[in-house]
């Protein structure tokens, strides 16, 4: 029979083995990655706008072709700046202790419904959690400092993807799976 020191040490091994992670592409030159956000908000306002309108549905218009050009040459520009970084679960006390210090910005939204301030919480999170993948391996940035500087290089949308991962992978997704655990359990015959 197996000790309960025995099976928390091989549920912590399985855990860290089986760790969830995500993947946030961003776009180390700071211009392209604004006009490329400036585009895709373009672009979308403009399919928003075709999809609103009927009479524009037959076909892409013009200016909705010139910006899907616009972006995939930015794209193509853009491909030697790409870099991706993976962001994996925090442990449960770690995130604890972050979201703990990180107190809700009046005014701010989401802050208020969770209780913590997200953006915040993302900083402090990533250098623990984080680094940048190459050839399949997480390689961790150099340091703070390091971190700080791909914070103020980053486009606003890509800081929002990753303050998204980080969510995803600390809040959201285990509070989906426990509500769908719970819920498969509830409809099981007993």
């Amino acid at each position: 029979m197996t000790s309960p020191s025995e099976q928390l040490a091989a549920a912590k091994a399985a855990q860290e083995q089986n760790r969830p992670f995500r993947d946030v592409t961003v776009l180390l030159d700071a211009g392209l990655a604004e006009k490329r956000d400036e585009l895709r908000e373009q672009l979308a306002a403009a399919k928003a706008e075709v999809a609103r309108d009927k009479r524009l549905s037959a076909g892409d218009p013009p200016a909705i072709v010139e910006l899907q050009e616009q972006l995939d040459a930015i794209l193509v520009e853009s491909e030697a700046s790409l870099q991706t970084i993976r962001f994996v679960k925090a442990t449960p006390t770690f995130w604890a202790n972050v979201t703990a210090s990180c107190p809700v910005r009046l005014g701010a939204p989401t802050d208020e419904h969770y209780g913590y301030n997200m953006t915040r919480a993302t900083q402090l999170v990533a250098p623990k959690c984080g680094g940048w993948l190459v050839d399949g391996e997480v390689l961790p940035l150099a340091d703070d400092a390091e971190w700080a500087d791909l914070f103020e290089t980053i486009s606003g949308g890509e800081f929002a993807e990753m303050e998204s991962a980080v969510f995803d992978l600390n809040v959201y997704g285990p509070a989906v799976a426990r509500a769908a655990l719970s819920k498969e359990l509830a409809t099981r015959p007993a």
